[in-house]
């Protein structure tokens, strides 16, 4: 639900598609550090940029509602079982650490290989299912 997965999905018709808006799918949310760049956070809260270096799947960004990759995990947990009950095709339009989440479990990785997975912006993934 935030702006740029919204434009991005404004271009598919209501009309054709069943376009819902899921806060699940929304970027990982940095609390007090919310809007600034990894460089920013390097100079102005360098303890934490190395606590988050050293464990990026354990550390929680501080302050109010600042989330982490376990965060994360939790928060896909319903829309991974609606993902696996569909019948039909579905575009998912999320963010780099949903996308990393929801790739890692699809792929069937360990949970520590989450949050360093390989996953370049502006990427289309393909899941197709098997037997």
């Amino acid at each position: 639900m935030l702006k740029r997965s919204v434009q991005t999905g404004s271009y598919f018709n209501d009309d054709y598609f069943d376009v819902k808006q899921m806060r699940m799918l929304n970027e990982l949310y940095a609390g007090r550090m919310e809007g600034m760049t990894y460089e920013q956070i390097k100079e102005k809260y360098a303890e934490d940029y190395a606590e988050r270096t050293r464990d990026k799947l354990s550390y929680r960004y501080p302050g109010p509602g600042g989330e982490g990759y376990l965060d994360i995990i939790n928060r896909l947990r319903p829309v991974i079982v609606e993902l696996e009950r569909m019948t039909d095709h579905c575009l998912l339009i999320t963010h780099r650490s949903v996308a990393r989440v929801l790739l890692a479990y699809f792929k069937g990785l360990r949970r520590d290989e989450v949050a360093d997975l390989d996953c370049p912006l502006g990427m289309l993934y393909s899941l197709e299912p098997v037997s």
